[in-house]
């Protein structure tokens, strides 16, 4: 059981939620978020979808957008110099002094 705040102060007892209805609150919400999440994933465009599964870290997405960069594309690919430190600190120097 779990209690809660009881405003009636002329009450002694706590009022206290039974265990079927938190049972079906929990089970109410599960299936709302799981509606809600299917519905999602059936509406997003399909080019989008991996972006929520891939193991990318920015760093190396970013590195991975950088190398695809044609080599006349340099306004592209200060772009990404532009971006936090961290994310091209990993690269390596190699990449970023060769562009």
């Amino acid at each position: 059981y779990s209690n809660y705040y009881n405003e009636d102060e002329d009450e002694d007892e706590d009022v206290k939620l039974d265990n079927e209805t938190l049972q079906t609150a929990l089970i109410s919400l599960v299936a709302i978020w799981f509606v809600s999440a299917v519905t999602f994933a059936l509406v997003i465009k399909r080019k989008y979808l991996h972006t929520f599964y891939d193991m990318d870290t920015a760093s190396t997405y970013n590195r991975k957008a950088f190398l695809h960069l044609r080599e006349d594309q340099d306004l592209e690919k200060s772009y990404y110099l532009t971006i936090h430190p961290d994310v091209y600190k990993a690269w390596g120097d190699e990449l970023i002094k060769k562009w």
